[in-house]
């Protein structure tokens, strides 16, 4: 990720395969933990952390939010 000058580089959440439930919302699973964590003044690295957790929970239920909970987003991943 960048933003102006700054650079992060972070690994992604492994997810087993035989773990993952569904697919659907991954993608904006991560674009909504990402922005809360912008929004809420977290720096770039905190924020790709928490799109990245938001992306891999959201394969564990079916739907794009069956797996993820408030309580796990407000707290940073």
């Amino acid at each position: 990720a960048r933003r102006r000058n700054e650079v992060v580089n972070v690994e992604a959440a492994v997810v087993e395969p035989a773990t993952i439930v569904d697919t659907i919302g991954a993608g904006d699973n991560f674009d909504a933990g990402f922005l809360y964590g912008f929004l809420h003044g977290w720096d770039l690295d905190r924020s790709v952390r928490c799109g990245l957790d938001a992306a891999a929970r959201s394969l564990l239920g079916h739907g794009g939010t069956g797996a993820l909970s408030t309580e796990t987003v407000h707290a940073g991943g």
